[in-house]
């Protein structure tokens, strides 16, 4: 939407369930706390577009629309609750999980096709 330089913070599924996991699992204290589980790292959306392309091979055009209305144009939540009190950091960049994705979605894929 717009330039796509709004900004997000993207977790890889197995950092996400390891975050949602950690109360469990940790002290007392961590127990019925609110978290953000999510990356640190900030990705804008043209960003994760580029990427995904790259990763692909796609010759596809980045495609803009227009902006939508109120639509967030950054985000940086604080994750240090949840490095302090659950020990837990997402491990894997976005990068890294779309290269831990891309397999998947082609396998989903092919068996979706038959």
């Amino acid at each position: 939407h717009g330039e796509g330089k709004q900004v997000r913070t993207l977790t890889y599924v197995d950092d996400l369930v390891d975050g949602i996991v950690a109360p469990l699992t940790h002290r007392e204290e961590a127990r019925s706390q609110i978290f953000n589980i999510t990356s640190a790292e900030i990705t804008s959306a043209v960003g994760m577009a580029q990427q995904i392309k790259e990763l692909t091979h796609s010759e596809s055009p980045i495609t803009f629309v227009p902006q939508r209305k109120n639509n967030t144009q950054h985000e940086e939540p604080d994750t240090s609750k949840a490095e302090r009190l659950l020990e837990w950091k997402a491990k894997h960049t976005f990068q890294e999980g779309l290269t831990l994705t891309l397999p998947w979605m082609k396998e989903a894929l092919a068996n979706a096709n038959g």
